[in-house]
């Protein structure tokens, strides 16, 4: 065949896109090399009509889901990008086959017509569509199948959607203080956001976090937070313009382009740096494998491990060159 699959990560939602999809893009080859190969020359059987149609949809769903992870992992997204992220997705995933909510009351459909897992539920009929969507082999296949069969492989890819839209419904952006997932909704953080707040809804916020600022800030500092909200509102209220301007922002918009807005751009630096505080979600795999990756520094012979000291020594010393020189 002259190619090569990548491995697969039982763990990584990108090495199963691309084994997945490397498997559909190659399939006439796959099929070509089983037909011309004697039984005794490989290694597996030819995998089965079915198998086609799985894959298909494991290919679908994976490309949307990793594309939305790695959209997660960017150095400067801010807690309401990844929570936009995360809905988008759920999104695109229900409108592949019309996924829909239960009914409450008890005239549903026959299970033989709809595959219901949780909350949610999707008819046949659509999951008919969502594989036909697939492509031409993806519908000669299921064409060609036994009534019997057929109905095995659509409650196969019911179960699967359905149980993918399920878990990314329950996916926060924000934890709680036992590490669980918050839907207590996140604060506004950008500054267009903020107009929509009073300064009484400021001070609750600042309340809430007060133990936590109180030990890198004054309270003058603190106290600067409101007084720099209601100087935003005020700014906002004689100049159109700027709320013109900031109204052209949105969850998309990058933290630091929303806070360079002309008129406001380094007025606010202590409700920004709040602000700031609130949208960082905390570092994740991939930003601290970056880290290590332009440090160009791991384990070496004489350091068994990697402790904070250790790593915030090396930080200091690779930043030797950028500080300012007196």
């Amino acid at each position: 065949m002259q190619a090569i699959c990548s491995n697969l990560s039982a763990t990584r939602w990108d090495s199963m896109s691309c084994v997945a999809r490397f498997l559909v893009e190659k399939r006439s080859k796959i099929v070509t090399y089983f037909v011309e190969t004697e039984p005794s020359d490989r290694f597996d059987q030819l995998p089965t009509p079915t198998f086609w149609i799985l894959i298909s949809i494991i290919s679908e769903i994976s490309t949307h889901v990793s594309e939305c992870v790695e959209s997660l992992q960017g150095r400067r997204v801010t807690l309401q990008q990844q929570t936009a992220a995360v809905q988008s997705l759920l999104d695109s995933l229900q409108r592949f086959a019309f996924v829909e909510l239960t009914p409450d009351d008890d005239t549903l459909p026959t299970m033989q017509v709809v595959v219901v897992i949780g909350e949610r539920q999707v008819s046949y009929a659509d999951l008919k569509g969502f594989i036909q969507d697939q492509g031409i082999f993806a519908s000669q296949i299921l064409d060609a199948l036994e009534p019997e069969e057929c109905n095995e492989v659509l409650d196969a890819v019911g179960e699967i959607l359905l149980s993918i839209v399920n878990g990314s419904s329950s996916v926060e952006a924000l934890c709680d203080e036992v590490n669980d997932a918050s839907t207590n909704g996140m604060p506004p953080c950008l500054s267009h956001k903020l107009l929509a707040l009073k300064p009484r809804d400021v001070v609750q916020l600042v309340l809430k976090f007060h133990n936590r600022l109180s030990i890198s800030l004054t309270q003058n500092s603190i106290d600067l937070i409101v007084d720099q909200h209601k100087k935003l509102l005020n700014a906002v209220s004689k100049k159109p313009r700027l709320q013109t301007a900031l109204a052209r922002h949105s969850e998309q918009t990058d933290f630091s382009d929303a806070w360079k807005t002309p008129s406001i751009k380094d007025r606010f630096p202590e409700l920004m740096e709040f602000c700031g505080g609130l949208a960082s979600p905390f570092p994740n795999t991939a930003t601290i494998e970056s880290d290590f990756s332009v440090l160009k520094w791991e384990k070496d012979l004489h350091r068994s491990n990697i402790t904070p000291f250790s790593l915030e020594g090396i930080l200091h010393c690779r930043q030797i060159h950028s500080l300012p020189k007196n």
